[in-house]
């Protein structure tokens, strides 16, 4: 549903909108300066601060929504346009003839401003070509808003990565600041390569600034979360020595279908994360003929988990910070991670409060995960240990970990793993599937 502002609204953001774009800089030819820029906080302000439509920007479009979109809307256009040369100097915006009419400039903003939230497809290559063991179409639906699709499928005739704008296409396949003038080089889907693709809605700007884009990469460490947990991947693929970094490609739904707009290169280690995983098939220990079978599974449960909604929050939000953890090189932090881990699964403010958090978190782990009495006990002494560390860590300011905390560190991350499991299992129960 489109933006409604109000009359009165419209025309005080279109007097302010051209006032701050006659300060506005733009150097070398096609670079505005954020900086002259500065002033359109107070355009922003304009904005409805309450109500049903603040409401809607907020939801979809973050907390400085015109901000960013007046700034990358501009720097997309000068960039896609004009050449950079180190020769120009500084020059006001309204120096180029297609900006020098300011009153028509913002009026062509606030209309498309208001055209918002839009329909996103944010794309990243997986590690490995996961398409031929979940579907003969090359297309499998994790959720309404999430699926895997092969690389040798329809995502090549419906996700196009030319838009037919040059310097654009060349920004994608990475060849725009190349000598590369003369050859026809763009980028292309691999066909034996799946892709995580995520359906996001609202705004995102150059480069993948935003909430919304931020919001599909928070999914997409939710997904690799619970396949961790689930022994669906392995984190710790034997290391090629290879550096990668991958690409988040962004589709616009427009009237004509689908248009990229850009590859935005996701945190190198977020994708150093992910090109560490593989498929676990159990160390081995799946019979032939099985493995296949367990990963749709295994990947139907995964699905619930999105398909819920709500009452799958806790999970999704706890395998991210299970992700994380994986991905990130502080072991410090990564103790405190795989913590919060079980805090968000079985924590409870109030309970806590009385019987205090180690307690409470220690039995509930035990109760919900240990198969026996003696498993049980030994859980409930093992995790208060755990959680000694933890609040170590936390407010005595440790540097390192001891030997021995290093094994409590994997039998925390054990747990975590145990703890997601048990819970989606409970999920998948409670969803009737």
């Amino acid at each position: 549903m489109p933006l409604e502002l109000r009359e009165k609204c419209l025309q005080e953001l279109r007097a302010s909108l051209v006032e701050q774009l006659g300060q506005a800089q733009i150097h070398n030819g096609n670079f505005i300066s954020l900086l002259s820029l500065a002033g359109l906080q107070s355009t922003e302000d304009i904005l409805p601060k309450s109500g049903p439509v603040h409401e809607r920007i907020k939801s979809t479009l973050g907390d400085s929504p015109f901000v960013e979109f007046v700034y990358s809307t501009l720097s997309r256009e000068l960039f896609e346009a004009h050449e950079f040369s180190s020769e120009k100097g500084r020059a006001a915006l309204s120096s180029l003839s297609e900006y020098a009419d300011l009153e028509a400039l913002a009026g062509r903003l606030i209309e498309t401003f208001q055209s918002l939230p839009w329909k996103y497809a944010v794309t990243v290559r997986m590690p490995f070509d996961l398409g031929p063991r979940l579907s003969n179409e090359g297309v499998f639906e994790v959720s309404e808003d999430i699926r895997i699709l092969r690389g040798s499928g329809a995502i090549k005739a419906e996700y196009p990565l030319v838009s037919g704008i040059e310097k654009r296409d060349r920004e994608i396949a990475g060849t725009a600041n190349l000598l590369s003038i003369f050859v026809e080089n763009y980028a292309a889907w691999q066909e034996d390569a799946s892709y995580l693709q995520f359906d996001v809605e609202g705004y995102i700007g150059t480069e993948g600034v935003g909430d919304t884009f931020d919001g599909a990469v928070s999914a997409m460490r939710s997904f690799y979360g619970l396949a961790i947990a689930t022994m669906l991947f392995n984190p710790f693929r034997w290391p090629t020595g290879q550096k990668t970094h991958e690409k988040a490609y962004v589709h616009r739904r427009t009237g004509k279908g689908w248009i990229v707009e850009q590859a935005s290169e996701l945190n190198p280690q977020l994708s150093d994360a992910i090109n560490a995983l593989d498929i676990h098939v159990l160390h081995g220990r799946l019979p032939n003929g099985t493995i296949d079978s367990w990963i749709g599974k295994t990947m139907r449960d995964v699905s619930v988990v999105f398909k819920a909604g709500a009452p799958a929050h806790k999970i999704r939000l706890a395998a991210r910070w299970l992700f994380d953890c994986y991905s990130g090189k502080d072991e410090l932090l990564k103790f405190v991670q795989a913590a919060i881990v079980i805090e968000i699964l079985l924590g409870d403010k109030d309970t806590a409060e009385t019987t205090g958090l180690s307690n409470l978190l220690a039995n509930r782990c035990a109760y919900l995960i240990a198969a026996s009495h003696t498993e049980r006990t030994n859980l409930i002494a093992d995790f208060k240990r755990i959680y000694d560390v933890r609040s170590n860590i936390v407010h005595q300011g440790k540097t390192k970990l001891s030997h021995d905390e290093k094994e409590m560190f994997n039998k925390l991350l054990l747990i975590a793993h145990r703890v997601i499991r048990s819970e989606m299992q409970l999920l998948v129960k409670d969803q009737g599937f």
